[in-house]
Formats: structure tokens, C-alpha cells, sequence
């Protein structure tokens, strides 16, 4: 269940994981987990109950017999920071260790293409929220940040992202290292987006108080915004590839003869239904809805697109249905190559309007083979405007525990 190939998975940190997932746990459960004996799990818990990681929690429900004692991670022994920064959208959220959520903070982004500026209002951000709560420095154990774009996990470091061209080669991490002694753990946003439904989907099951299955999830987050990508977890694992450009789906050609992308080639599903793309097809056809927007504040948006198509217009909702087929027909692919339990559709895009989860949802399962479609669901993400942060702050904990900056 490690999310780090180099990770030395000390028993102290698997102990730690497991609780993690779980929300609480009891020793049963770690034995059960673990197939360690129970005087090693009795052992274990207890070294780290004694260093003020691990609380002992109000007992579980029983599955007959006594009820077993529960154990959390200690929310007093420190806080994680979580970012999910977007092209237009910078949020940032304080967590304790057990993901119990703080604090938050939104502030729009309006220099992209400078990440000294954008690393400033990060930083100024994390600042606000310690004061707020009257934190130190040191009460952040860790830090975890979502990027839109590709990103070398090992060192933090975006390569070649194609809508944030400034940023290429810049590490996070050592960027942040003039603010903050704590590890900064970074990733591809999707993929944090996706570490936050695999926390959310596991607490779920955790607390159904039925067998414990962790490392059966296998599903698809979508985020269709700016850019559009995917964040893939098979058998719970989240998948990044062979050097983390995984679900990079944005950049899968819709048409050969289509329109230039941001990233060099032509006809790229993010030139046809990431937001930029749709705002500039709101510009062109005949919509007087359009034009009088157009008229009033020069531009458009996907806000103006959703508005105009709860309006009734016509070209609106014409440019939302054909996004949608054209998102379907890279989902299908996708489907009957990689055979999801669900896919997850995340980012501003994704909440323009019904029909577009409509059309994408029929173009899936009337483009794909019948075995690959038979289970699958296809929905909105659940929790989608604090899934990222969510995700942030569980790389953080994760890598940190990893790499035994907390232990």
C-alpha cells in the first residue's frame, strides 16, 4: 500500500499506514491486516502509543464478543498542509493527522506563469492559517501540494508542464525550503485528487464495520478543468507509471486535423474540452446570450457557458454535449483498456451542467465492450471541491512517515 517505490515500510510505519486508512483500528484489526502475531502487534502499538503517535479510541463495535479497544492517530501530535493549486485557483487546507479538516483557505491565482509570486501566496497562505490557530512552524510535521501538470515525485520537480510552461524544473520542495523545515511532498493534481477519494472510499468502508478489504479499489478521477487529466488507483494502489506522466488524457489526440494544443500537437482532447477551449467556442457561433456577454465584460468563462445553458441556449448546451462525446470517447478507450469500477468526473468543468455528465455517461457505455461496462459507475467525484486537499495532505503524511521524518 506504499504510494513511494522507495520506501523502507518499517513495521513502525505499516502500523501507522494502516491506522491512517482505516480512521481507527483495533489491534484485531492490525493483526488481521498484518498477519504479525499479536504479541508483535501488542509490542508495536504500544512503542507507539508511548511516542505520542498513536491515542488509544472509544471501543469499536463489536463483531461478537467483547468490544475491541480502538486506536487513532494522535491529532495533537501535529498538523499537515495540504495546497491544490490550479491554473486560475490556489486552496490550501490545514489537517490534523487523523484528516480531521482545520482550517481552509481559496485565493485566486492571477499570474500562473510566475511561481516565485505563486510560491509567496503559498507561503503567506500556510503563515495565515498558523496564526489563525496559533501554531509554530515546527507544529507542521509536513506538506503536500497538487500541480497541475506532469512532476518527478522523487524530487518534487515539474517537467514540461504544458500550461504552465514558467514552471519547468522547478522544485517545490526546494523552492519551499526558504519558508519551512518541513518535508514537501508534490504530485500531479489528479493524482492527489485521487489519493483523496481512496482516504474517503476507505473510511467508508472502515466504518460499515464489515471485513476489512483494503487494496481492492480501482477506479478513474477525471479532472476536466484547464487541463484535463487522470488520476488511476488499481487495486489501491495509485498508479503514476514508469516516470509519473500516468492518465496524462489531455494530451490523447481526438482529431488529426483538430485545433493546436498547448502542449505542441494538434487535435488533443484538452483543445476541444478543457475550459479554455469551450470559452473560446462560446465566442464563436450564434448566441445572442453570448454576444451580450461578450459585449459587457470582453470575455467569457465556463461560469458564462453554465449560465447560458440553464438559459436554454442553444449553442451552450450544443458545446456542452459534444465536450462530453468527445470526453467519452477517450473514457471508453480507457474503459475497455483498464476495466474501472468507476469513473470519478472532478474540476470546474465537470459541474457546468447535468448534460455534460449525460453525454459522457452515454457515449462510455454505448462505445465500450459490454464486460468492461457491465459494474462500472459513472459519476460525479463525491467531495470534489476538498478532494485535492484532502489528497495533498495524505501524500504528506505518507511520504513523511515514509521516509521516517515523523518516526
Amino acid at each position: 500500500m506504499s504510494l513511494f517505490s522507495t520506501c523502507a515500510q518499517t513495521d513502525e510505519y505499516k502500523v501507522m499506514e494502516r491506522v491512517f486508512w482505516l480512521g481507527h483500528a483495533s489491534r484485531q484489526h492490525l493483526m488481521q491486516l498484518t498477519d504479525w502475531s499479536k504479541s508483535k502487534v501488542i509490542s508495536l502499538v504500544s512503542g507507539l502509543v508511548e511516542a505520542g503517535w498513536l491515542v488509544e479510541s472509544p471501543a469499536l463495535e463489536s463483531t461478537g464478543g467483547r468490544r475491541p479497544s480502538g486506536l487513532t492517530l494522535n491529532p495533537e501530535r501535529g498538523y499537515l498542509l495540504g495546497f491544490d493549486l490550479g491554473v486560475t485557483s490556489l486552496d490550501v487546507g490545514l489537517y490534523d493527522l487523523s484528516l480531521k479538516c482545520i482550517d481552509t483557505r481559496s485565493v485566486p491565482v492571477a499570474r500562473i506563469e510566475d511561481p516565485e509570486a505563486v510560491l509567496e501566496t503559498m507561503h503567506l497562505l500556510a503563515a495565515s492559517l498558523r496564526e489563525t490557530w496559533k501554531l509554530e512552524k515546527t507544529d507542521i510535521l509536513a506538506m503536500g501540494v497538487g500541480v497541475p501538470g506532469p512532476v518527478d515525485v522523487a524530487s518534487g520537480m515539474l517537467i514540461d508542464p504544458p500550461i504552465m510552461p514558467n514552471w519547468n524544473r522547478v522544485s517545490i520542495p526546494d523552492e519551499f525550503a526558504k519558508y519551512t523545515s518541513a518535508p514537501v511532498y508534490v504530485d500531479n493534481d489528479v493524482n492527489t485528487m485521487a489519493l483523496g477519494e481512496l482516504h474517503r472510499q476507505r473510511l467508508a468502508s472502515a466504518s460499515r464495520n464489515g471485513p476489512l478489504n483494503l487494496g481492492n479499489e480501482n477506479f478513474i478521477v477525471v479532472k476536466l478543468g484547464t487541463g484535463i487529466g487522470a488520476g488511476i488507483v488499481t487495486h489501491g494502489e495509485l498508479h503514476r507509471g514508469a516516470d509519473g506522466a500516468a492518465g496524462d488524457i489531455g494530451h490523447i489526440m481526438v482529431d488529426q486535423n483538430g485545433p493546436h494544443c498547448h502542449c505542441g500537437n494538434v487535435g488533443c482532447l484538452e483543445a476541444y474540452a478543457g475550459a479554455e477551449a469551450l470559452s473560446k467556442q462560446a465566442t464563436q457561433g450564434d448566441s445572442e446570450v453570448f454576444r451580450r456577454l461578450l459585449a459587457e465584460k470582453g470575455f467569457l468563462n465556463s461560469h458564462d457557458i453554465a449560465a447560458a445553458a440553464r438559459s436554454g441556449d442553444r449553442h451552450a448546451n450544443g458545446i456542452i454535449r459534444e465536450a462530453g462525446q468527445r470526453i467519452g470517447l477517450v473514457l471508453s478507450g480507457i474503459t475497455n483498456f483498464f476495466n474501472p469500477g468507476s469513473l470519478l468526473l472532478g474540476g470546474g468543468i465537470s459541474e457546468i451542467s447535468p448534460s455534460l455528465l449525460a453525454s459522457v455517461r452515454q457515449t462510455v457505455y454505448a462505445r465500450s465492450l459490454a464486460l468492461s461496462t457491465r459494474n462500472l459507475t459513472i459519476d460525479l467525484l463525491p467531495e470534489k471541491h476538498s478532494a485535492g486537499i484532502r489528497g495533498a495532505c495524505t501524500l504528506a503524511f505518507l511520504g513523511a512517515a515514509c521516509e521516517e521524518n515523523l518516526l
